[in-house]
């Protein structure tokens, strides 16, 4: 039920929550802490999905994202400070100027009291070179992948205190991803401090990572790395502002080589 209510609803529960819940729909009445068929059968699907949205609206901090975003799209305005930014990626990069041009919008958030957003990655999970579907990044479409090669993120601001981004897993040995997701450390929201690296937020700080490997045939675009999970500690004093831009990239070395598509 867990695994459920968290991706149908984007939401982390932890047991508290869920007997709390039970117990408003009146579901575990003999108290066992199991929800039987029978039991389950008492509210309708479509009564129980609109107490869930109703529910967790009430409760924003279980969401696994509390923040305010907006875009910059620097094809659209004529900005020094947005072009002195894709002049310091590519130096810093060093990747062929075409990946740091193209698709290069650019996405600030804020969180405040309590904002947070739990681990993902920023990737579409487990493709690579062999999966045929089309980055989003090309053609938006329902049947998708998030083709995101580097995450390069900056903290805008210092923060009083929390706001931490935190890797879950960054240098496990070993990765099982049905274990870490019936475990808390997705749950950064309550779990952050269970974290194997966390970085202090620090205004002009810049963060980067990998999100895919290199194929080693094609010497391009590979696999997610799935210790790439991350996110973003709760805020526990102050606000805390930052800056994510994407480097895209595709399997096709040629295409995304090029300077336009």
């Amino acid at each position: 039920m867990r695994i459920t209510l968290e991706d149908g609803y984007d939401v982390y529960f932890d047991d508290d929550d869920l007997r709390q819940m039970y117990e408003e729909l009146k579901l575990d009445q003999n108290k066992d802490d199991y929800i039987t068929v029978n039991e389950m059968r008492t509210v309708t699907p479509a009564a129980f999905s609109e107490f869930v949205d109703k529910w967790t609206d009430a409760r924003p901090h279980l969401k696994s994202r509390l923040s305010e975003q907006a875009w910059i799209f620097p094809d659209t305005v004529n900005d020094e400070v947005v072009d002195n930014l894709k002049e310091r990626m590519l130096t810093v990069l060093q990747l062929p100027r075409p990946l740091i041009d193209k698709y290069d919008a650019i996405q600030v958030v804020k969180y405040g009291i309590g904002g947070h957003y739990n681990a993902h990655i920023d990737s579409g999970v487990d493709t690579g070179e062999d999966n045929s579907l089309t980055c989003c990044h090309l053609k938006l479409a329902r049947n998708c992948r998030i083709c995101r090669y580097v995450t390069f993120m900056v903290y805008l601001n210092d923060v009083e205190k929390g706001g931490e981004t935190a890797f879950p897993v960054a240098n496990n040995s070993t990765y099982d991803v049905e274990a870490l997701r019936h475990g808390k450390k997705l749950n950064l929201n309550k779990y952050c401090n269970k974290s194997n690296l966390m970085i202090k937020p620090k205004k002009g700080k810049a963060v980067i990572w990998y999100n895919h490997f290199i194929n080693e045939q094609t010497g391009w675009f590979g696999h997610t790395d799935q210790l790439t999970w991350h996110g973003g500690c709760p805020v526990v004093k102050g606000t805390k502002w930052i800056l994510n831009r994407w480097i895209n990239a595709t399997p096709d070395r040629k295409l995304d080589l090029k300077p336009e598509y």
